[in-house]
Protein backbone atom coordinates (compact mmCIF):
# COMPACT_ATOMS: atom_id res chain seq x y z
CA UNK A 1 0.00 0.00 0.00
CA UNK A 2 2.81 2.02 0.39
CA UNK A 3 3.60 1.79 -2.78
CA UNK A 4 5.26 5.15 -4.46
CA UNK A 5 5.54 6.03 -8.16
CA UNK A 6 8.14 8.64 -9.50
CA UNK A 7 6.39 10.17 -12.68
CA UNK A 8 8.96 10.80 -15.41
CA UNK A 9 8.68 13.46 -17.48
CA UNK A 10 10.88 14.37 -20.70
CA UNK A 11 12.91 17.20 -20.69
CA UNK A 12 11.27 18.44 -23.96
CA UNK A 13 7.87 18.52 -22.58
CA UNK A 14 8.95 21.35 -20.12
CA UNK A 15 10.11 23.51 -22.63
CA UNK A 16 6.88 22.80 -24.73
CA UNK A 17 5.04 23.64 -21.00
CA UNK A 18 6.92 26.89 -21.14
CA UNK A 19 6.46 27.54 -25.03
CA UNK A 20 2.68 27.20 -24.32
CA UNK A 21 2.63 28.84 -21.12
CA UNK A 22 4.52 32.36 -22.39
CA UNK A 23 5.04 32.39 -26.08
CA UNK A 24 1.46 32.11 -26.88
CA UNK A 25 0.28 35.16 -24.59
CA UNK A 26 3.24 37.20 -26.91
CA UNK A 27 2.02 35.95 -29.88
CA UNK A 28 -1.54 36.77 -29.08
CA UNK A 29 -0.48 40.34 -27.75
CA UNK A 30 1.70 41.14 -30.74
CA UNK A 31 -1.31 40.12 -33.00
CA UNK A 32 -4.22 41.91 -31.24
CA UNK A 33 -2.27 45.36 -31.69
CA UNK A 34 -1.12 44.53 -35.06
CA UNK A 35 -5.08 44.19 -36.28
CA UNK A 36 -5.49 47.28 -34.27
CA UNK A 37 -3.20 49.14 -36.05
CA UNK A 38 -4.69 47.99 -39.33
CA UNK A 39 -8.07 49.02 -38.26
CA UNK A 40 -6.99 52.09 -37.10
CA UNK A 41 -4.93 52.84 -40.31
CA UNK A 42 -8.33 51.71 -42.65
CA UNK A 43 -10.71 53.92 -40.32
CA UNK A 44 -8.21 56.98 -41.12
CA UNK A 45 -8.17 55.99 -44.62
CA UNK A 46 -12.06 56.05 -44.85
CA UNK A 47 -12.01 59.37 -42.90
CA UNK A 48 -10.04 61.25 -45.10
CA UNK A 49 -11.75 60.10 -48.42
CA UNK A 50 -15.25 60.88 -46.38
CA UNK A 51 -13.64 64.23 -45.61
CA UNK A 52 -13.17 64.62 -49.68
CA UNK A 53 -15.80 64.07 -50.94
CA UNK A 54 -17.71 66.08 -48.48
CA UNK A 55 -15.40 69.13 -49.67
CA UNK A 56 -15.71 68.38 -53.65
CA UNK A 57 -19.65 68.19 -52.80
CA UNK A 58 -19.55 71.30 -51.12
CA UNK A 59 -17.25 72.41 -53.46
CA UNK A 60 -19.98 71.65 -56.24
CA UNK A 61 -22.06 73.58 -53.97
CA UNK A 62 -20.51 77.02 -54.30
CA UNK A 63 -19.57 77.12 -57.75
CA UNK A 64 -23.29 77.07 -58.51
CA UNK A 65 -23.54 79.76 -56.18
CA UNK A 66 -21.04 81.93 -57.69
CA UNK A 67 -21.86 81.54 -61.48
CA UNK A 68 -25.46 82.66 -60.74
CA UNK A 69 -23.54 85.42 -59.24
CA UNK A 70 -21.33 86.50 -62.70
CA UNK A 71 -24.94 85.64 -64.54
CA UNK A 72 -26.77 88.25 -62.25
CA UNK A 73 -23.89 90.75 -61.01
CA UNK A 74 -25.42 91.35 -57.26
CA UNK A 75 -26.51 95.14 -57.20
CA UNK A 76 -26.65 95.82 -53.47
CA UNK A 77 -24.11 95.63 -51.13
CA UNK A 78 -25.82 93.03 -49.25
CA UNK A 79 -25.38 90.64 -52.56
CA UNK A 80 -21.82 91.56 -53.16
CA UNK A 81 -20.89 91.05 -49.41
CA UNK A 82 -22.83 87.49 -50.17
CA UNK A 83 -20.98 86.62 -52.90
CA UNK A 84 -17.77 88.00 -51.07
CA UNK A 85 -18.64 85.28 -48.57
CA UNK A 86 -19.11 82.69 -50.78
CA UNK A 87 -16.10 83.30 -52.46
CA UNK A 88 -13.95 82.94 -49.32
CA UNK A 89 -15.49 80.05 -48.71
CA UNK A 90 -14.61 78.72 -52.34
CA UNK A 91 -11.02 79.75 -51.60
CA UNK A 92 -11.06 78.13 -48.19
CA UNK A 93 -11.77 74.96 -48.80
CA UNK A 94 -8.73 74.98 -51.66
CA UNK A 95 -11.86 74.50 -54.84
CA UNK A 96 -10.50 74.27 -58.62
CA UNK A 97 -10.14 76.13 -60.47
CA UNK A 98 -9.28 79.80 -58.75
CA UNK A 99 -11.89 82.24 -59.31
CA UNK A 100 -11.60 86.15 -58.66
CA UNK A 101 -15.18 86.79 -58.67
Amino acid sequence: MGVHRTVRVPIYWLFVGAAVMFISPLLSIWASVTIAERNARETQQAQAAASEKARIRTCGTFTALLDVYIETPPSTAAGRGVQEAYLEQYRALGCEPPRKK
